[in-house]
């Protein structure tokens, strides 16, 4: 279980935490929103669960 589990993966999930969204957590980790969106859904997989702190957190 968790072998595939990246800190690259931890530190998106961080990112869209702190900064609230999907596109602001791009911004800041100076990606395109498709490559966030990427990595969430490989840490959901990997995980086997969905990764949303919070309701607020959307995927725009």
């Amino acid at each position: 279980m968790l072998d595939n589990l990246t800190l690259d993966q931890i530190r998106v999930f961080v990112a869209i935490a702190d900064s609230g969204s999907f596109r602001a957590a791009a911004t800041r980790l100076a990606r395109v929103q498709s490559a966030v969106s990427h990595a969430i859904a490989n840490l959901e997989a990997e995980l086997a669960s969905r990764c949303s702190t919070a309701p607020a957190i959307a995927r725009r």
